[in-house]
């Protein structure tokens, strides 16, 4: 897969600073969907969810990339412990489902969820996709 480091900069400024790959690459009729979580030098404590969609036979070709992060650190428990960071730790697909469980805070176990068509749709679209944040479990 390609490297995050070097995906270029200029069209996506939001991660510039930091990216670091999440979970393992979901394959789907689209692409790959990768998962990463970044964050820019202006708010390089704020750590917040990208997507992209890899050419299934070439995964070091990116077909598409959200413009903008599709989960930031905004919810109560993303920010109560160390404030400001999500990171995926995994993502599966149940029944059509996307499921993307993620770290809130450095404190939290958390799930967002979208429909997965849905989501790619508007991926693949050139259009803003986001996860919706279901309430945490305590790690510590």
């Amino acid at each position: 897969s390609p490297d995050p480091q070097g995906m270029p900069d200029t069209p996506i400024a939001w991660h510039v600073h930091t990216r670091s790959a999440g979970p393992p690459p979901i394959k789907t009729d689209k692409g790959w969907l990768v998962f990463y979580h970044a964050n820019d030098a202006k708010e390089g404590y704020k750590y917040k969810l990208g997507a992209m969609l890899l050419d299934l036979a070439d995964p070091t070709k990116i077909l598409c990339r959200a413009a903008a992060p599709v989960l930031t650190p905004d919810e109560y428990y993303e920010n109560n412990g160390k404030p400001g960071i999500v990171y995926a730790a995994g993502a599966v697909v149940r029944n059509g489902t996307l499921f993307v469980y993620y770290g809130g805070a450095d404190k939290v176990v958390c799930v967002a969820t979208a429909p997965l068509e849905s989501f790619l749709d508007v991926l693949v679209g050139g259009h803003q996709p986001s996860l919706a944040s279901v309430s945490p479990a305590q790690t510590a």
